[in-house]
């Protein structure tokens, strides 16, 4: 489905790439250059663009990464502290299997 979904905003990029190129070679901005290079322009665009989206998504993938270790921690802490699994969900609304899965990490250590 992501994949699907890349290639469409990849070719929807394309499409817009293209016409903003068309565009410059219209109003005369460097239109030689453009009319000559007009491949490796978008190409270059194209790249850009999916460096930029790429950079974005490791960046996402570490914040929902980091902020999950950091309630996993937050819940060890309150295990460690006494806590039972019930008083921490009442309190900080985490899923009983998260829970359940940080007491038996513990419980193995």
């Amino acid at each position: 489905m992501e994949s699907s979904n890349r290639e469409m905003a990849r070719a929807e990029g394309r499409e817009a790439v293209n016409e903003a190129v068309e565009e410059c070679i219209q109003d005369g901005i460097l239109a030689d250059f453009l009319a000559k290079n007009r491949d490796e322009v978008v190409d270059a665009c194209l790249m850009e663009f999916e460096q930029m989206y790429y950079a974005e998504s490791l960046l996402e993938e570490g914040r929902k990464t980091g902020m999950e270790e950091g309630v996993k921690q937050l819940v060890a802490q309150m295990l460690s502290d006494g806590k039972t699994p019930n008083e921490i969900h009442d309190f900080c609304h985490i899923s009983p299997e998260l829970i359940e899965s940080v007491q038996k990490e513990q419980q193995q250590a």
